[in-house]
């Protein structure tokens, strides 16, 4: 990851993110409360969307399962791709994750096209 200045989330990175928060699991409400302040401070130097994310220590923290509570896959016949949710061993986002067969995506894909593979309850 490249350390950039704080940003605010691009629209589809809110998008998404929202998308994967929109599942039910344990920590997901202090998740939700999280991302309406998150910003991003760095990104993947391959070029790839993935992004790292901070938030206010000052938040609740959540009690998820795993440091992924929930992932999705993309699929469009051109390129399979999926979606992490990282959040970090304080109960905080730390980033968003996009992984691809056959070369990075330079962007997340519409939301409306990720499929849920699972949460941690």
């Amino acid at each position: 990851m490249s350390t950039a200045a704080g940003r605010p989330l691009s629209d589809r990175e809110r998008q998404t993110l929202a998308t994967l928060l929109a599942v039910r699991f344990r920590g997901v409400e202090q998740l939700r409360i999280q991302a309406r302040a998150a910003t991003v401070v760095g990104t993947c130097a391959c070029g790839c969307a993935t992004i790292e994310l901070a938030v206010d220590p000052a938040m609740p923290p959540a009690q998820v399962q795993s440091a992924t509570p929930v992932a999705e896959h993309y699929d469009n016949h051109l390129d399979a791709a999926g979606v992490l949710l990282w959040v970090d061993k304080s109960g905080y986002l730390s980033g968003l994750e996009l992984h691809t067969i056959g070369g990075p995506l330079s962007h997340f894909p519409a939301p409306t096209t990720l499929h849920i593979d699972g949460a941690s309850t």
